[in-house]
């Protein structure tokens, strides 16, 4: 049985580590913000530059937003790791929150599940592309394609939201497993193992452990949100929340990591998949 009361009291029980990881998060979401100003900044100025000159619609260019793409999947791979472990972790049982110390390791953790979940989301981009006219490839966005567009979600979007909320759901909902699945393995094709992950994902465990992750996140959403809504009008509330920010992001990611660990750990009662992994070394290192 999926032991809800430690997911909730984990992140808790070290605060050496939920400061540690505060910190640790606090940089990376440092470098994001500080890249996505700059982004904006020279967006703003091309605009307002356009603008006073009485262009028209001008050609978007997709390389700034590619640029932070790529930056937020480099960044971000080193804590995709580390919460992916404590999934594994929770999985097993032992529910040990992983070191920061080997950034390496995470890294590679976390960058060959970001390149494996963008191979997921393959889907979502052809039904785009098919909806839409839209290539997410194209390094620009002419005046003719956002018209394009822009018409064809107001034309038809009775037909095409259903279609493609439902292509987002079914990725959202299958994400967890794959990810535990690589981490259980350790290799790509753990990952891709889509008998074991359609076994583990279409249970009645795993739906409500799904459907209560979901609900956690809205919820504490929800009361972050309320939070930056009182500390931004105050003095003091704006230093406040460059930690608040990245600990409720800390916080949130070890509970549903841990939700979804015992979920995937629980189901059949073990692992489906035998453990072999020494190459990544992962077992070694919680």
């Amino acid at each position: 049985m999926v032991d809800y009361a430690e997911a909730f009291k984990r992140p808790f029980l070290d605060v050496k580590k939920l400061f540690a990881g505060t910190f640790i998060l606090v940089g990376f979401f440092a470098v994001l913000w500080g890249a996505s100003f700059l982004v904006i900044l020279s967006s703003t100025q091309s605009i307002l530059a356009l603008a006073e000159t009485n262009a028209a619609l001008p050609e978007v260019s997709m390389l700034p937003l590619i640029f932070l793409y790529v930056l937020s999947i480099l960044l971000f791979s080193v804590p995709t790791g580390f919460f992916a472990r404590f999934g594994l972790n929770a999985a097993k049982k032992s529910f040990e929150i992983p070191s920061w110390k080997n950034f390496g390791a995470l890294f590679r953790d976390g960058f060959f599940l970001s390149v494996l979940l963008w191979a997921y989301s393959a889907p979502i981009f052809l039904v785009n592309y098919l909806l839409f006219g839209v290539n997410q490839f194209s390094l620009s966005f002419s005046p003719e394609a956002q018209e394009a567009f822009l018409g064809s979600i107001l034309e038809r979007p009775l037909l095409y939201m259903p279609l493609l909320l439902a292509v987002y759901l079914l990725y959202m909902y299958i994400l967890p497993i794959v990810m535990l699945s690589f981490m259980e393995t350790g290799n790509f094709a753990g990952g891709f193992r889509l008998d074991n992950i359609f076994k583990k994902a279409f249970t009645l465990k795993y739906l409500g452990s799904w459907i209560l992750s979901i609900a956690v996140t809205l919820g504490l959403g929800i009361i972050l949100l309320l939070m930056i809504l009182i500390l931004a009008f105050t003095v003091i509330g704006i230093p406040l929340l460059i930690i608040a920010v990245p600990m409720f992001f800390y916080v949130l990611l070890l509970i549903v990591s841990s939700i979804y660990g015992q979920a995937y750990g629980e189901i059949d009662g073990q692992f489906s998949i035998p453990v072999s992994r020494p190459k990544m070394g992962k077992f070694k290192q919680k």
